[in-house]
């Protein structure tokens, strides 16, 4: 069976407005599990289980700004929040307060960079901890190492999945980009 989005959209805000936790035979689902944590539906076989995905996972999406990152330097969101997900444009190693990338080579843009991402999480309500994959483009992947070590001071412990990919060129020619996807919980 298949739906038309425009269709279903404003019963999906609806349910979802109303319905903070799924239980399934009474084990929560995952997707929905604390992020609201006072209400429940329970699903069963007489349930249409398409249907019952479709309005589980759709949600409403929110622009995040943050006033402590870089501006945007085009047409695109610092971050986008839709459900328990933050998707986090890439962050180059500018400084929040003149715009220009910062001095010190791939070491100090990598610092800069996490510490941007840091921020947007933060602005988003999420942090470091609930990030789930990083991408990192690279100027030159003869520095991965360099790179690497920084990033380990901000990803360490329980580390979230990561790609590393040198790129022809970066923004403002950056010698490194970083990107996440976190997860973000609680009502708005």
């Amino acid at each position: 069976m298949s739906y038309c989005y425009n269709e279903i959209v404003p019963n999906l805000i609806a349910f979802c407005n109303r319905v903070t936790s799924v239980v399934v035979e009474n084990i929560p689902i995952l997707g929905l599990a604390g992020l609201y944590p006072n209400r429940f539906i329970t699903y069963n076989q007489e349930n249409n289980p398409e249907e019952f995905f479709i309005m589980a996972c759709a949600q409403k999406k929110q622009i995040i700004t943050a006033k402590d990152a870089p501006k945007p330097i085009g047409p695109y969101s610092v971050a986008i929040k839709a459900g328990p997900f933050l998707f986090c444009s890439g962050q180059l190693g500018l400084d929040p307060v003149s715009g220009n990338i910062v001095e010190g080579g791939i070491e100090a843009e990598t610092r800069q960079a996490c510490k941007n991402v840091k921020s947007v999480l933060e602005a988003a309500g999420s942090c470091l901890e609930n990030v789930v994959k990083t991408t990192v483009f690279l100027r030159d992947m003869n520095e991965f190492a360099k790179m690497n070590a920084v990033y380990g001071e901000f990803f360490g412990g329980e580390s979230p999945a990561r790609s590393a990919v040198q790129a022809a060129a970066l923004p403002k020619f950056a010698a490194v980009e970083i990107e996440v996807i976190a997860l973000v919980s609680g009502e708005d």
